[in-house]
């Protein structure tokens, strides 16, 4: 049988201090994707189990590069922080159980701008791409492709990439 988290919204909230040229930022993200199996029970094909939760703490470096357009700012991310996890298991398939949750690693980076839309609010667009080490290896092994390169691998490390959008307020 098969397990799948299924595409969930993110949110949260940032708090980013900024020169022209660069900033730091903290920022709080909470994901949640429903948990689904395939093929673990008899006469149901598919079954949602329950409820994945993610609370991620980060702390990012941001270079801005100035443009041609002043009310535009791209920029360049990376970050480091912590992932706390927890599950909702729902009472028809397990009763009174309830998983364990973990503390975990994970480190992103992205690209993105800011456009000033006023004085003190703008929009921000990011994308980022998120590595987190789950701690679990499954697999791991080395691959060569057709023309001779190796390269090696491990399952312990889940990858998730991010699309984000939001408004911003300067307190300046």
């Amino acid at each position: 049988g098969n397990i799948e988290l299924l595409n969930g919204l993110l949110y949260g909230g940032r708090l980013t201090f900024s020169s022209p040229r660069g900033g730091f930022g903290l920022a709080y993200t909470r994901a949640s994707s429903e948990v689904q199996t395939e093929g673990f029970l008899q006469n149901q094909p598919r079954s949602k189990w329950g409820t994945l939760n993610i609370d991620m703490f980060d702390i990012n470096f941001l270079g801005y590069q100035p443009s041609g357009n002043a009310r535009v700012t791209p920029f360049g991310l990376i970050g480091f922080g912590w992932a706390v996890t927890s599950a909702e298991i729902d009472n028809d398939f397990v009763q009174g159980a309830k998983p364990d949750g973990n503390t975990l690693f994970n480190f992103n980076f992205g690209l993105g701008a800011k456009i000033e839309m006023s004085e003190k609010i703008g929009l921000r667009l990011e994308g980022r791409w998120r590595v987190t080490d789950t701690a679990i290896t499954t697999s791991s092994g080395i691959w060569c492709d057709p023309w001779g390169y190796c390269y090696s691998y491990a399952s312990d490390w889940y990858n998730s990439g991010e699309l984000i959008g939001g408004l911003s307020y300067a307190f300046r």
